[in-house]
């Protein structure tokens, strides 16, 4: 019969300990953001989007707001801001002429609490990269595609319920 030695508990907790460290690290790492819209008559749709590379990252529990399509469409001047201060608004902006950051700071400056930066002439999604006011940053903020984008835009902003 071969000789069994128990391992001690103290290194079996480290074992367990790292072992769920690992798996949680990994699941964080692997899990990515989508937009989620319910609309008034209780349909979800699922966006895929990718955060970006300044400002605030989104909370592990998602934030929920209403849709505003930035004016101007392109946030690249000061944008109006959001219709009232009651409701947690996120401006809808699209992808063109000037920088992510000039974008999403415009946004910022306004009173919007999040962003969501659509491409033009391309479904493509990636991180949005700061140029020079990433520092002043502090709202998340996404891109997606331009089917996305567009979808959101006739669909589901604040002004069309």
């Amino acid at each position: 019969m071969p000789a069994y030695s128990t391992i001690p508990s103290s290194i079996t907790t480290l074992y367990i300990f790292a072992v769920v460290n690992l798996v949680a690290l990994f699941h964080v790492s692997c899990v990515d953001a989508d937009i989620i819209v319910i609309s008034p008559l209780n349909k979800t749709k699922v966006y895929a989007d990718m955060p970006s590379n300044f400002g605030f990252a989104l909370p592990p529990s998602g934030l929920s707001g209403l849709l505003v399509v930035a004016d101007p469409i392109d946030s690249c001047s000061p944008i109006a801001p959001p219709p009232d201060n009651m409701s947690t608004y996120f401006a809808l902006i699209r992808r063109s002429q000037c920088d992510f950051d000039i974008k999403v700071l415009n946004a910022q400056k306004s009173g919007f609490k999040a962003a969501i930066v659509y491409n033009v002439g391309a479904d493509n999604i990636f991180p949005m990269n700061p140029n020079k006011h990433g520092k002043d940053i502090e709202i998340p903020s996404v891109f997606v595609g331009e089917t996305t984008g567009n979808d959101l835009l006739k669909f589901y902003t604040h002004d069309k319920g």
